[in-house]
């Protein structure tokens, strides 16, 4: 373990730390451009990626905000076959199937992937997120709504949702061209 360790927190019935691993970086999903996306993958290696996962874990940094897909999981296992252990807490994508995610990495929570949540927020379909959510909630493991649109966490926070948690990000990078319009 390095000197310096990242707080944790409670989550569910566990601790966790308050820095969450993230695999945007490791995948090329920059939310810039393509060139950069290419950079990303380029760069991150499946062995750089398990340096970075040991290397988080040196820190204290005990939660993966996975996505499940062929290069992920080959990671993922490459890197618990080399002794690492996480918290596992998958974006789970519109075609995912989830009792499978379930059964086969028992993660600590899932999270409804951004992009679904605000391609439904935009079609106003935002009952497919929820009836998502209650499914995941008879699972028996921690539910999430992941998003680019701040004002989707604030309406589920009004209309009170059985969510545990959001991962959002501080900026609204889904506008469409008419908001862009409005807020320039």
């Amino acid at each position: 373990p390095a000197a310096i360790q990242v707080p944790k927190m409670k989550f569910g019935g566990v601790e966790i730390s308050r820095l969450v691993l993230g695999l945007n970086p490791f995948y090329g999903f920059s939310h810039y451009n393509r060139n950069f996306d290419d950079a990303m993958r380029e760069w991150y290696t499946p062995e750089r990626v398990c340096e970075v996962m040991h290397r988080a874990s040196s820190y204290g940094i005990n939660a993966y905000n996975y996505y499940h897909s062929e290069r992920p999981f080959a990671d993922w296992s490459r890197f618990v076959a080399e002794g690492g252990k996480m918290h596992l807490i998958p974006q789970v994508g519109a075609n995912a199937d989830t009792a499978t995610l379930v059964k086969t990495l028992h993660p600590l929570g899932l999270q409804r992937q951004g992009e679904v949540v605000d391609d439904a927020w935009q079609a106003g379909r935002m009952d497919t997120v929820k009836d998502w959510c209650k499914k995941v909630r008879d699972m028996g493991v921690l539910v999430g709504v992941g998003t680019h649109i701040p004002e989707v966490i604030a309406k589920i926070e009004e209309e009170n949702w059985d969510v545990d948690f959001y991962a959002g990000c501080v900026y609204a990078r889904r506008r469409t061209v008419e908001e862009w319009k409005k807020v320039l």
